[in-house]
């Protein structure tokens, strides 16, 4: 075995001896909120005619 692989198994193994799960806490909702506030973002892209750089000058 290569030592790069060794080190990969290595940390692997040992990865999964100590890792615990985690609190999720992004819900379904969150997804929807997140979903429907990216597609007024890209609306209101498709409807300004003036790119947001040319307004910050």
């Amino acid at each position: 075995m290569t030592r790069s692989k060794t080190g990969w198994v290595a940390f692997q193994q040992r990865y999964n001896a100590i890792a615990r799960p985690f609190a999720w806490k992004f819900t379904p909702a969150d997804l929807e909120d997140l979903m429907a506030r990216i597609e007024r973002h890209i609306q209101e892209e498709r409807t300004d005619p003036q790119p947001a750089a040319l307004l910050a000058t």
